[in-house]
């Protein structure tokens, strides 16, 4: 679960990069890898979580808000090089005062 793999992401070069080197770059083996047609797809997931709580004596209220994301990376099965990196909507789980807001 590393965050900073997007700011990694942006020293990947379209059609200069190849896929021996992405785990040198990304300091991450790809969680899955699919292939089709003449494309492989390597997906890097990665995460941040955020917990707030409320402890009493008795009693403990807590709340997490996680958001997982993905990263892909398109490499053609060929020549090894890659030729998509697909943009992902980054989320940033709030901080939250009263785990009891919504």
């Amino acid at each position: 679960n590393d965050p900073e793999i997007m700011v990694r992401a942006q020293s990947i070069r379209v059609g200069a990069t190849k896929a021996a080197e992405l785990p040198a770059i990304l300091k991450a083996q790809p969680t899955r890898k699919r292939v089709h047609g003449g494309v492989i797809t390597y997906e890097y997931s990665y995460g941040d979580s955020k917990t707030e709580s409320l402890m009493l004596l008795v009693v403990n209220f807590s709340r997490t808000e996680d958001s997982i994301e993905t990263l892909y990376v398109d490499v053609d099965a060929e020549s090894g090089v890659v030729v998509a990196v697909p943009k992902s909507v980054q989320h940033t789980p709030e901080w939250r005062g009263w785990p009891f807001d919504d």
